[in-house]
């Protein structure tokens, strides 16, 4: 078992402290069961990138830089299989489960739905179902960027072509089975930082949204 996590895609070079304490927890995390770690950062992906070469262009186009962040984790399992973690992301289970694919997901009380976060991954080598769903992520890219509303609102943008409302979309859609870890619902702007973890989640999302 590989767990993969990704950093500097967005400018920056030097890691938040928060960011490596994490780090060190999966670390540890990944010690304590004899998993492998590896941290990509953009240089490392560009071998990535030759071996799917019908993705680069989408990669290398994309109006913000976490969308490649968003982007890579689904090529980077395709390639080498394992788990994928956000930066502010920590494992509070004592070892993974044995998923051949499967994500996070958060409880919203508003509306009672799960929704799909794709900031804990994981995935079998060779897994179609993410390749097809870049396909899907393609599609809603040049949708949106023919959609005005989108050009003022970053975050909607993101989400809604690259991240987790693409993907629950695209789980629904075409009714696709997936195991599910509970993660909780985090919150952060300028002034707050909001964690809504209960403790009995099998991964914590600490608030950040360092991408924004």
């Amino acid at each position: 078992m590989i767990i993969h996590q990704l950093f500097g895609f967005l400018g920056d070079t030097e890691m938040p402290k928060m960011f490596q304490d994490n780090q060190n927890l999966v670390k540890k995390f990944c010690k304590d069961n004899d998993y492998e770690y590896k941290l990509w950062t953009p240089t490392d992906v560009n071998e990535i990138l030759e071996d799917y070469s019908n993705y680069k262009p989408m990669y290398e186009n994309v109006r913000f830089p976490i969308q490649k962040v968003d982007i890579m984790r689904f090529l980077i399992l395709h390639k080498y299989g394992g788990v994928y973690l956000d930066l502010d992301i920590i494992p509070n289970i004592d070892k993974l489960k044995n998923y051949s694919f499967a994500c996070s997901y958060i409880f919203t009380h508003k509306n009672n739905k799960k929704l799909y976060e794709i900031e804990v991954l994981q995935s079998t080598i060779n897994n179609p179902i993410l390749l097809h769903y870049l396909d899907y992520v393609n599609i809603q890219i040049t949708e949106k960027n023919n959609i005005e509303v989108y050009n003022k609102w970053k975050a909607r943008y993101v989400y809604q072509t690259t991240g987790p409302q693409s993907f629950t979309r695209f789980i629904k859609q075409h009714k696709i089975q997936i195991d599910l870890y509970r993660s909780n619902r985090s919150f952060s702007d300028s002034k707050n930082q909001i964690n809504y973890a209960t403790g009995d989640e099998d991964f914590i999302s600490l608030p950040s949204y360092s991408w924004r």
